[in-house]
C-alpha cells in the first residue's frame, strides 16, 4: 500500500465506515493520513470516497455506481473535490462553517470590553491603563492575582481608600518602566491571612505600604501591614503612610536631622512636604520652605506658623539667593529635595559643611544627569531615596518605619496631610490630573465605595460551573496542554480530579502541580494509567467508582490517539477532545499526527450521533504550552536571530539552480519576475518551499 500511494499520481480510496460501527474511529485514519500525504506533495491527486450506509443492506451495483461516478467526476471531469461520502443514496462534501455566534462567544470571552458597573459587582479588579499616556484611558481591569492562593505570610485587605502619588501618574503617562502597577499605600479591612500569618486576623482595620495597592483586594507581606487606630479614618490613614515613612525614613534614619539644624524642604505643601514639616518642627529644627504659589505659601503660614521669610518660591533657581539672604550666609544643614536641574544644582550649592543632601525626585535620575563634585570638598552628602524600592527589598526596614509613624501618629507628631481631597473610584482619571496639574495642597486619596459606578474592561464571563460533587478525569494532565486544563477546572468549581498518565506525578513539575491543586482543596486521584489500555483505564474507573462522587465529564488533553473503550460508554456531562487543525488540512511529515486527529474527530461524531455528549476541539499550534512549545528542536528554532538570513539564503540558492545562475547575481530587493521566473519554475519554486516548510 505504501508503494501504490508513493508511485501514483491519481488515487482513489474508497472505505466503508458506517457511524454506528464500533470500527467507525478506526477508519477514520485514512482520512488524516491521506490529507497529510496530499499536503506532502501537491501534484498527487489523492480523492476519498466513504460510504457511510450500511455496505450488507446495500446493493453491489449501487455501491459500483457510486464508486464509478466518483471516478469520472475526479479524473475525468477535472472536479476539484477531493474528498465524498454517501449517506443514504446521497453524495456529501465537506466544508468548513463558519460559526459567527460561536466566534462573538469566544471573542468576548477572551477580549476585554469597556462597561460601567459598580465598584462591589463581581469579578475584583483593580487599576490599569489601557493606553500608556492616555488618562482618559484609566479603568479597572479583573485581577487575576485575586484567584492565586494566598502566600503563608501574606494578609489580604479590602481596600477602602488609596493615597495618590506622582509615581502613579508617571506610570500612566508611560514615564516609569516599573510594571508593577498602580498604588504604594492603601487602608481598609483585613479580609484573609496566610497560614503562618499570626499579626492580624479578619476585619482587623490596617494601612499597607507596597506596591501595586490600587486594586479591590490587595495582598502583601505582613511585615507592610500594620493597625491603625480606630479614631483615624481609612482616608487619613491611606493619606498619610507614605509621606509620613518617607519624612522619618528621610529626616530621621537618613539624614539624622537634629535640634537647630536648618532644613530645607521642596514642595513643602505636598502631602510628603508637610509630614516632613511636621517632624523637622517636633525635632526642633529650623525650617525653610520653597513652594510654587502664593496661597501654598499661605497655608504653611497659617498651619504651620512658618515665618514668611523662611518661604520661598521654587518657580526658579532664584530661591537659593533666598536661603544665604535669610541665613546669613549659613546655609543649609539638610535638604528634602524634589526639584531638577538647575534648581538642584543651586540647592547643592546651598549646602553647609557635613550637610546632606537627600533626592526624592525622579527626573534627574531618569535622565542621568551630572552632579557638580565641589560639594564633596566640604563633606556634604548626597543620597537618593526612593522607599517604594525599600518595600521591595528591606521589608524588614518597611516594619520597622511602619511602626514608628504610628507611634507619632498616636504622640500626635503626625496627621494626616491637610486638606485631604477625597475622590470617588468613579472620578478616579479627575483625581490624576488634579495631582499632575501640581496644584493641590495636602493629599490626594481615591476613596472606593460599593455603589461607586465604574469603568471596567472585562471579559464576559460564562455563568456555567463545574458540578462540586462530581468527578472529572483529564487524561493527559501532566503535558503542557493538561497542565494549563487543570487550574481551570478548578476556577471553574470542580474539587474532584482523577488525572491519568503514563507515568503518573514522577516530574517536579507534575508533583507541583498536584501539591498546588491539593492546597486548594481538591481531592486528586493521579494513578499510573495507559489510558488505550482496556484493563488499566477499567480497574482505574473501577476504584474512582468506590472512593469518589460519580463522574461526570472527561477532557483528552494528550497525545493519545487511542482513548479506550470503558470511558466512550461513560454518560457524562461532557466528553471533551483536544485535536488539531493537523487533521482538518493535513501537516507535511505528520500523516500519524494527522491520522489520530480526524480519529478523534469521528469519535466525538460517532457519540453524538449515539445520543451522548462530545466535542472535538481541533486547536492550532501553541506557542506557549503542549509539546510542541516545549519541545528541544522548537526552542531551538525560536532562539536563532538568523532564521531569516538562513530562509532567504537557501531560496536564492533554489532559484540559481533552477535558473543556471550565480547566486551572487541575485538581488533579494527585486521581484522574481526580472530573473525570467515564468510559471512552470515558479510552481517547481512552491513544490520546494511546501515540501520544506514545518
Amino acid at each position: 500500500m505504501k508503494s501504490t500511494l508513493l508511485s501514483s499520481t491519481k488515487f482513489l480510496w474508497v472505505c466503508s465506515a458506517a457511524v454506528e460501527d464500533d470500527s467507525y474511529p478506526a477508519k477514520a485514519l485514512s482520512t488524516g493520513l491521506l490529507r497529510s500525504l496530499r499536503s506532502e506533495d501537491v501534484m498527487k491527486r489523492i480523492v476519498t470516497l466513504t460510504i457511510e450506509d450500511n455496505v450488507i443492506a446495500s446493493s453491489g451495483r449501487s455501491i459500483v455506481a457510486q464508486i464509478s461516478e466518483v471516478f469520472k467526476k475526479s479524473f475525468l471531469q477535472g472536479s476539484r473535490e477531493l474528498e465524498y461520502a454517501v449517506r443514504q443514496d446521497t453524495f456529501w462534501v465537506p466544508r468548513l462553517s463558519y460559526k459567527e455566534q460561536l466566534n462573538v462567544s469566544i471573542r468576548e470571552a477572551i477580549t476585554p470590553a469597556l462597561r460601567d458597573e459598580t465598584w462591589a459587582s463581581e469579578p475584583p479588579v483593580k487599576l490599569s491603563v489601557a493606553a500608556l499616556g492616555a488618562l482618559d484611558s484609566l479603568c479597572f481591569t479583573e485581577d487575576h492575582e485575586y484567584e492565586t492562593s494566598l502566600g503563608p505570610h501574606q494578609v489580604e485587605i479590602e481596600a477602602k481608600a488609596w493615597g495618590l502619588n506622582f509615581r502613579d501618574v508617571f506610570l500612566a503617562l508611560g514615564r516609569l518602566k516599573e510594571a508593577d502597577g498602580f498604588g504604594f499605600e492603601c487602608a481598609g479591612y483585613v479580609r484573609r491571612v496566610g497560614s503562618h500569618c499570626t499579626g492580624f486576623a479578619p476585619g482587623d482595620r490596617v494601612c499597607k505600604v507596597a506596591r501595586n495597592t490600587m486594586r479591590q483586594y490587595p495582598r502583601s507581606d505582613e511585615q507592610e501591614v500594620h493597625q491603625i487606630p480606630h479614631n483615624m479614618s481609612f482616608e487619613e490613614a491611606a493619606g498619610m503612610m507614605g509621606p509620613a515613612i518617607t519624612a522619618v525614613y528621610i529626616l530621621i534614619e537618613v539624614a539624622r536631622l537634629r535640634r537647630g539644624e536648618r532644613v530645607l524642604i521642596h514642595s513643602a505643601a505636598g502631602g510628603t512636604g508637610q509630614l516632613a514639616v511636621m517632624l523637622a518642627q517636633s525635632l526642633g529644627a529650623e525650617v525653610y520652605c520653597t513652594v510654587g504659589t502664593e496661597k501654598k505659601k499661605a497655608h504653611l503660614m497659617q498651619h504651620f506658623g512658618i515665618p514668611e521669610e523662611r518661604i520661598l518660591y521654587s518657580r526658579d533657581s532664584l530661591f537659593a539667593k533666598g536661603i544665604r539672604r535669610f541665613t546669613d550666609g549659613h546655609v543649609i544643614d539638610v535638604l528634602l529635595n524634589s526639584l531638577a536641574g538647575d534648581s538642584l544644582t543651586e540647592g547643592w550649592k546651598c549646602m553647609a559643611p557635613y550637610g546632606r543632601f537627600v533626592e526624592i525626585g525622579k527626573v534627574d535620575i531618569m535622565s542621568n544627569t551630572s552632579l557638580p563634585m565641589e560639594g564633596f570638598q566640604r563633606n556634604v552628602t548626597f543620597t537618593a531615596v526612593d522607599f517604594y524600592h525599600t518595600t521591595l527589598y528591606r521589608k524588614a526596614i518597611t516594619k520597622d518605619m511602619l511602626a514608628k509613624v504610628m507611634l507619632l501618629a498616636r504622640t500626635g507628631a503626625f496627621t494626616a496631610p491637610n486638606p485631604l481631597h477625597i475622590y470617588p473610584t468613579s472620578k478616579v482619571e479627575a483625581a490624576f490630573r488634579y495631582l499632575q496639574s501640581s496644584q493641590h495642597i495636602g493629599r490626594i486619596v481615591v476613596a472606593p465605595q460599593e455603589r461607586d459606578i465604574v469603568s471596567k474592561s472585562l471579559c464576559k464571563k460564562p455563568t456555567w460551573g463545574f458540578v462540586e460533587n462530581a468527578s472529572y478525569i483529564v487524561v493527559g494532565g501532566f503535558g503542557g496542554l493538561g497542565r494549563a486544563v487543570l487550574p481551570w477546572t478548578v476556577n471553574k468549581g470542580a474539587r474532584h480530579l482523577v488525572i491519568l498518565s503514563r507515568m503518573g506525578p514522577v516530574s517536579a513539575a507534575a508533583q507541583r502541580v498536584v501539591a498546588e491543586l491539593q492546597a486548594l482543596g481538591v481531592q486528586v486521584y493521579a494513578p499510573k494509567c495507559d489510558a488505550s489500555s482496556r484493563s488499566n483505564l477499567a480497574a482505574v474507573l473501577d476504584t474512582v467508582r468506590m472512593t469518589m462522587p460519580p463522574i461526570k465529564g472527561c477532557i483528552n488533553a494528550a497525545m493519545l490517539l487511542q482513548v479506550c473503550e470503558p470511558m466512550h460508554t461513560l454518560n457524562m456531562d461532557f466528553f471533551l477532545l483536544f485535536s488539531s487543525l493537523s487533521g482538518v488540512y493535513g501537516t507535511p511529515d505528520q500523516a500519524n499526527y494527522a491520522a489520530g486527529c480526524t480519529s478523534q474527530d469521528a469519535l466525538a461524531r460517532q457519540r453524538v450521533d449515539q445520543g451522548l455528549k462530545a466535542v472535538s476541539i481541533d486547536i492550532g499550534w501553541m506557542r506557549t504550552i503542549g509539546i510542541v512549545a516545549e519541545s528541544e528542536l522548537y526552542q531551538r528554532v525560536h532562539t536563532v536571530g538568523e532564521k531569516n538570513d538562513i530562509a532567504v539564503k537557501a531560496l536564492v540558492g533554489k532559484i540559481a539552480r533552477a535558473l543556471a545562475i550565480p547566486a551572487a547575481d541575485i538581488d533579494t530587493a527585486r521581484p522574481l519576475f526580472e530573473y525570467g521566473v515564468d510559471s512552470l519554475v515558479a510552481l517547481e519554486l512552491r513544490n520546494w518551499m511546501v515540501s520544506r516548510a514545518p
